[in-house]
């Protein structure tokens, strides 16, 4: 049986639905997708936009070797080869990393409320380095905002991740924006989605 995360089984249809509003079925587009876990996002994106090349990264050596394993058993051919990407390391080190010097957009599903900030620091730098003028990252997961967190669910989530880890708890939006902004990017769109999630889609504005 295929090793998988049920948050990804449950949540990838409806990212899936919402990247339909985004792209432009007619157009080519290279993508890069930070933390790809056991690749359950990426398979179901292959196929549903095939003029998409899609390169998959992960840090975590376990799931690292299941992606490998199922990206063979797959064969597809706009899914290249996942590669080893911390998503903390510096922009040098993201380029030297990646089979690409630049990419369209950059998805990062998942990751930034399990995590320590400076991977969130080095997402943000790492696709202002990677992204093409007007290129986006989007990101998907619990947020607070303006300080607040909420529904108590969600409060109740981001107690039970500082409790796991010191490090690792919901982010706010405004923080997000100012890390964009650092990086010569801009949220463009805020796409509420099921269970108190949201996407985040931040363009670049220039090089």
């Amino acid at each position: 049986m295929k090793k998988h995360f049920s948050s990804s089984e449950r949540n990838k249809h409806v990212i899936c639905n919402a990247l339909k509003q985004i792209l432009n079925p007619n157009k080519n587009y290279s993508a890069i997708e930070v933390a790809s876990g056991y690749g359950q996002h990426v398979l179901l994106f292959a196929k549903e936009f095939p003029q998409v090349t899609w390169h998959p990264t992960e840090v975590n050596k376990e799931s690292l070797k299941a992606l490998t394993e199922y990206m063979d058993g797959e064969r597809s051919s706009n899914i290249k080869p996942p590669v080893v990407l911390d998503a903390s390391w510096g922009p040098s080190r993201w380029k030297e990393s990646l089979p690409l010097d630049t990419c369209d957009f950059m998805i990062n599903i998942n990751m930034i409320h399990i995590s320590p900030f400076k991977a969130t620091e080095g997402l943000f730098s790492g696709a202002a380095s990677i992204l093409k003028t007007d290129g986006f990252l989007l990101t998907y997961g619990p947020y607070a905002n303006n300080g607040v967190i909420s529904p108590e669910s969600n409060v109740k989530f981001h107690q039970w991740l500082q409790n796991e880890c010191s490090e690792w708890g919901l982010r706010d939006i405004c923080q997000l924006e100012t890390l964009a902004h650092n990086n010569n990017m801009l949220l463009e769109k805020t796409i509420d989605m099921p269970a108190n999630n949201k996407i985040l889609l931040f363009r670049k504005v220039s090089a």
